[in-house]
């Protein structure tokens, strides 16, 4: 029995003396943890769609991030737990200060898009134009501590007081215009974080990133790069691709599931209309190559928002404009030219905070003669306006409204309009608009808060003057009484000469 226990003393020995003999295994951290992963950016789409002949909007969008809601894993359909994203709040209440989504701003210095085939399928829209800027989710504030996916939602703001601006649409190509997403603005983010340890540390990497539309409540497909078993890690600032992932679509990844509810965008349609003016002179004393003066205001729009104005159909007068003519400043043919009204061009007015004000406005003057009209393009629903004919020394009334007074539902086309220019005689201009009572002093129209403002259709005002006289046709009647006497003794003297020379003749 001694020696047996000798002999099992001696190999413990020399296996101890063995083990010596090896270099000790360490780790640089505790095994049990992992090295907390700081997280990166990733950026997607942000289109804003608007009417052809408008100006880019001037617009913001705000952005709200919130932790989504853990999922269990769904083995079934080989999917992946889902975790909720990590974020850091402050304040009272308590407000997620990352990830954070800085402001998306538009406007006329952003450049349209001169392909179009992301939202309409085709190259160019002859309707629409689309500008872009980039939405970039920050989400170096936050840190992972374990594999999985993660995810956030993402909420676009409603803008307050803006009118014009419809969130969160898609393109419907059937029907040609832009429909209800269906998504109530939000959009999910997952975060794909993997394992990539060694022995001597536990470290993690981010992979991935797609987005959804929606809020997406199940469990998380898995996703991997195009090639390879494992994701290569990302840096600075990802983007989201077409299909809705940073990294391609491959085996394994979500390429089908969830296809059509992935995502690169959000699209917002920011509606405009236009706002023409127009000039009729009618009667026997009325003057067609009189210009009249307007003047033109327009408020409740954001500092920076541009008008173009269309000249086209009062071009061939504005550059020989004086003062003798119009009754006031030649600066209007200064600003109105053949160069700046060719295909593309347009004079461009920019709404700007008077001094000593408080909200932006554009002030635009401009003059007419009979049959002309200018029309302001890219005025945002919601906008006020107010237009004022300077008085002159012809009756006045104004026929327009057209947002209000469309009384039959069809619409009135630019053709009645000109058309009414022409002749003062349309039948649709007539009947189908608002009409002022008729004055000698200056007219206006006022369409704001409190009455009414830029609506949901293109509003033209034909603003007819007119002046008449009864001109002389004969004899003044004030000494027609007079002239009359005078002719019947003139007549009787006459009848009585001929009577006399009439007996002399028979006597002799």
């Amino acid at each position: 029995m001694k020696g047996k226990f000798k002999k099992l003393a001696a190999a413990f020995a020399a296996v101890t003396v063995l083990a010596g003999s090896f270099p000790s295994l360490t780790w640089a951290v505790d095994p049990t943890s992992y090295t907390a992963k700081a997280g990166t950016s990733v950026k997607f789409n942000k289109y804003l769609a608007f009417d052809a002949e408008a100006s880019v909007p001037t617009a913001t969008f705000d952005y709200s991030v919130e932790a989504g809601t853990p999922i269990a894993a769904d083995p079934t359909n080989d999917k992946l737990a889902v975790l909720a994203g990590p974020v850091v709040t402050s304040g009272t209440p308590a407000a997620v200060t990352a990830p954070s989504i800085a402001r998306v701003s538009f406007s006329p210095s952003v450049s349209k898009l001169a392909d179009e085939t992301p939202i309409f399928g085709v190259a160019s829209n002859t309707t629409y134009d689309v500008a872009q800027q980039d939405v970039i989710v920050d989400l170096t504030g936050v840190t992972f501590t374990e594999p999985g996916v993660y995810r956030y939602y993402i909420l676009e703001e409603e803008t307050l007081g803006d009118t014009a601006a419809t969130y969160d649409v898609k393109w419907d190509s059937t029907n040609s215009k832009f429909v209800d997403n269906g998504t109530s603005r939000y959009r999910t983010l997952d975060v794909y974080v993997e394992d990539v340890s060694t022995t001597s540390e536990y470290a993690l990497k981010i992979t991935n990133y797609v987005l959804y539309n929606g809020k997406i409540t199940t469990a998380a497909p898995k996703a991997e790069a195009a090639s390879a078993a494992s994701g290569t890690a990302l840096t600075g600032t990802s983007q989201i691709s077409t299909d809705g992932a940073v990294v391609a679509a491959g085996t394994g990844n979500s390429a089908t599931a969830n296809a059509d509810t992935k995502t690169d965008r959000y699209i917002n349609f920011y509606d405009t209309k236009n706002l023409s003016i127009g000039k009729r002179v009618d009667g026997n004393q009325g003057s067609k190559d009189k210009y009249f003066e307007f003047t033109v205001e327009v408020t409740g729009i954001p500092a920076g928002t541009q008008l173009t104005i269309d000249a086209s159909k009062a071009e061939e007068h504005i550059t020989d404009i004086t003062d003798a003519n119009a009754g006031a400043s030649a600066s209007f043919g200064e600003k109105y030219n053949t160069a700046d009204n060719t295909s593309g061009g347009g004079y461009v007015l920019t709404a700007a905070i008077p001094d000593g004000g408080s909200a932006a406005k554009i002030t635009y003057k401009c003059y007419l003669r009979n049959n002309q009209y200018i029309t302001l393009q890219g005025l945002p629903i919601g906008a006020s306006y107010t237009i004022t004919e300077t008085a002159n020394d012809y009756t006045t009334a104004w026929y327009g409204d057209l947002a209000e007074a469309d009384v039959d539902a069809t619409t009135t086309t630019s053709d009645d309009f000109e058309d009414f220019l022409k002749t003062g005689v349309n039948t649709n201009v007539v009947a189908k608009r608002t009409a002022s009572s008729k004055t000698t002093g200056a007219q206006t129209v006022v369409r704001d808060t409190g009455s009414s403002v830029v609506e949901s259709k293109d509003m033209q005002y034909a603003f007819q003057n007119e002046r008449s006289g009864v001109l002389p046709t004969g004899i003044i009647m004030s000494v027609a009484p007079a002239a009359i006497v005078g002719l019947g003794v003139l007549a009787a003297i006459i009848a009585m000469v001929v009577a006399g020379k009439k007996r002399a003749a028979e006597e002799e």
